[in-house]
């Protein structure tokens, strides 16, 4: 990029990089797969990556405390 006068252009600016793209689409809900007492296993169905790669997912889960915030599950290793 460069900015213009009446005298003329000025340097370029340092390059910089843009990325163009979209959030992705909302998993399907889960199914469970198998339930222990320490373990519950589920699996989803991908959802639309709008041409950007997945490389993340963050789980939420109603622990019962009666209100409407959710606790993240961890480690996060799904996939």
């Amino acid at each position: 990029m460069l900015a213009t006068n009446d005298v003329g252009e000025g340097p370029l600016s340092s390059a910089f990089a843009i990325k163009a793209g979209m959030q992705p689409e909302a998993p399907a809900l889960p199914t469970l797969v198998s339930q222990m007492p320490n373990e519950i296993v589920f699996s989803w169905v991908e959802p639309a990556n709008n041409f950007d790669a997945i490389f993340d997912y963050k789980v939420y889960w109603d622990v019962g405390r009666g209100d409407t915030l959710f606790d993240l599950l961890t480690p996060s290793t799904f996939g």
